[in-house]
């Protein structure tokens, strides 16, 4: 606590990982505390490590499920082999063993994924987990039209692929003024 009071989170964590090195039964505490220092000192690698073996030592807890996707989304945005996907699958594989007690887990790990589909142009799975957030979060009444706009995809076209904003939620599609880039010219054979 004295480091995280003078806001210097990043030698919090080390000195927090120095003494999960140390000692001879950590407990979950140990691995989140050190987990939340590098997140907050913006030293996701080292925060991501962490997370990845409170995961493995405590798989009945959503924390390190939790920290590990959090780390992954900041490190690696979305892109084709991102290490946030996985992260993604893995949590919601989790929060499915009980949706009531791990809503939160839940949501954020389906409106990741409904969004990554979504921008992916995989429609079946765009669908699949655009509505999965819709029966977890009924309020929320958005993400119809994202779910209509989804069941309309056809064949994937990168260059005009929409983007995502931060708070999961499908970008709308990119505008059709844009031209598209010229083809290069052909080389012709003498």
């Amino acid at each position: 606590d004295f480091y995280k009071g003078l806001k210097q989170r990043d030698k919090e964590g080390m000195l927090l990982a120095m003494v999960l090195q140390i000692k001879p039964k950590p407990i979950i505490n140990d691995y989140y505390y050190t987990t939340t220092a590098f997140y907050f000192a913006k030293m996701y690698d080292s925060s991501r490590k962490y997370a990845v073996e409170m995961a493995d030592k405590f798989p009945a807890d959503h924390y390190g499920h939790e920290w590990k996707f959090n780390n992954s989304v900041v490190i690696d945005t979305v892109k084709k082999d991102s290490i946030a996907v996985p992260d993604a699958i893995a949590l919601y594989d989790f929060a499915q063993k009980d949706t009531t007690k791990f809503k939160a887990q839940y949501l954020k790990a389906v409106k990741f994924l409904g969004g990554y589909y979504f921008n992916a142009k995989d429609k079946d799975k765009a669908v699949e987990f655009l509505q999965k957030w819709k029966e977890a979060d009924p309020a929320d009444t958005n993400i119809e039209k994202y779910i209509e706009q989804a069941k309309k995809f056809t064949a994937y076209n990168p260059q005009s692929g929409s983007g995502l904003v931060r708070s999961g939620r499908p970008a709308p599609p990119p505008s059709k003024t844009s031209k598209p880039e010229a083809a290069p010219p052909a080389t012709v054979k003498k």
